[in-house]
This record gives C-alpha cells, structure tokens and sequence, in this order.
C-alpha cells in the first residue's frame, strides 16, 4: 500500500505532462511556440547589428567629411589673404559647421533606434526563459549584456528598480556627439572671424585704389596750379650762310 500510495503522485505528474516544477511552455502565457520565439530573436539580434552597424558609419561619415572640410579651408588660409579667398573659407567653415550639428543630431537620434531594439532583445530573452537562474548558473548569464546598457535592461527585466548604466558622457556616442559640437563650434566661430577679415580686406582695398586714382576735383585744381609755357614759334629762322664772300672784281665805270 505504501508503495502504491507513493506511487501514485508520480503517475498523477507524468499524467499531467509536466513537472511541478517546470516552467510552462511559452504558448501556455500567450506567447508563440517557442520555435517562433525563437526565429523572431534572430530577427532582433539581427536588427540590433544593423544599427549598431548604421550609427559607425554615420558617425564616420560625420567625422571624415568634416574633418576634409576643415583641413582645406586650413590649406586656403595659407594660400593667400585676398577677400574672394578670405570669403570662400568662411563659406567652407560654415558648411563644416552646419554638417556637424546635423551629425549630432542624427547620431542622438539613431542611438534612440538603437536603445529601443536593444530594449525588444531584452522582451525576447525574457520570454525565452534566458534571463532565469538554471542549474545554478546566475540569472541573466544565458542573455547577451555585453555594454552596461544591455545589463541595465536586463536588470530591469529581471524586477531591479535601481538599475542604471553608464552617465552619457562616459559612452562613445556621448563623447562623438560631444566631439562633433565642440568641432561645430569652432567652425561657426572660424567663419564669423573669416567673414570679418574678409571685410576688412575689402575695405582697405577699396581705400588703397581711392588714393591712388585722383577725383575730378583734384585733377581740375592741380592743371590749374601748373605754369604756363610759352608755346614755340612755328616756323623756325633760317640758318645763317657759312659761304664766303664773293672776291670777284668790280668793273670800272
């Protein structure tokens, strides 16, 4: 009797398909079976590459092309000091300045994409079972948290209420954004101070061919002020004859 009566919750277990300790089947909580849970992670492991992938590149792409901008307005300066010169380097540092501020704002934006993907991975591990303690490995070690973001949200799938990552400056996209205003800046302020000497060439230029190339005024006062000349004669005296006088005799009356 004991043997069948310690018997029988075995058999009552086996007869409802699972262990009183095991975790139910992911479709059991609403969710897709787990073959579709699992195609659907590699779809977000996926995503979350392309746009760790898509912020590199533009951040590059904002630096580089910067970067060009800048070194060859340097070059120009070199080149010569004339207003046209002076005016195309302020042009090229306000470009240059225009394209970094465009850059922050794109990578700000971007790494919104990236913290919502990298926040679905999370969702999916949860629903996975990977975030949970299994034989005695600690919880969250089968989840990928590699950054300190990725293990704050996988400290808050997991009930943590103080869970934090790194301050924004201490992240590479925090200090590239930084990188890109403080290269922004700087460019604004070149173009302002080139569009000022420009200016001035302009003007000291223009004040230069003033005092060269006399007014009316002081050309009519100074014809006025000069002597007048005598005009030469027209016709000039013939010259004296150097022939010698006739020594021929006169004839007698």
């Amino acid at each position: 009797m004991a043997a069948d009566e310690t018997a029988s919750p075995k058999a009552t277990e086996k007869a409802g398909g699972q262990e009183p300790d095991e975790e139910p089947p992911p479709h059991a909580k609403g969710l897709p079976d787990r073959p579709e849970l699992l195609r659907l992670y590699e779809l977000q492991i996926q995503e979350y590459r392309f746009q760790v992938q898509l912020n590199w590149d533009r951040t590059k792409h904002y630096i580089v092309v910067n970067g060009t901008v800048v070194g060859i307005a340097a070059a120009l300066a070199k080149a010569g000091a004339s207003p046209s010169v002076l005016g195309l380097i302020a042009l090229l540092l306000l470009l240059a300045a225009l394209n970094c501020f465009l850059g922050a704002y794109a990578i700000r934006l971007g790494h919104t994409y990236y913290r919502e993907i990298r926040r679905r991975k999370t969702v999916f591990e949860k629903a996975l079972g990977l975030l949970e303690t299994r034989d005695g490995v600690p919880p969250g070690s089968f989840a990928i948290g590699t950054t300190s973001g990725m293990a704050a949200e996988i400290a808050k799938a997991q009930g943590a209420t103080d869970a934090r990552s790194r301050g924004w400056m201490r992240t590479i996209t925090g200090q590239t954004i930084a990188l890109l205003i403080l290269m922004g800046t700087g460019s604004a302020v070149g173009s302002a101070c080139m569009v000022r000497e420009a200016w001035k060439e302009h003007r000291r230029g223009t004040t230069e061919r003033g005092a060269a190339s006399p007014t009316p005024a002081t050309a009519a006062s100074s014809q006025s002020a000069a002597p007048v000349l005598s005009p030469l004669p027209s016709t000039v005296p013939p010259a004296p004859s150097l022939a010698a006088p006739s020594t021929s005799p006169v004839a007698s009356p």
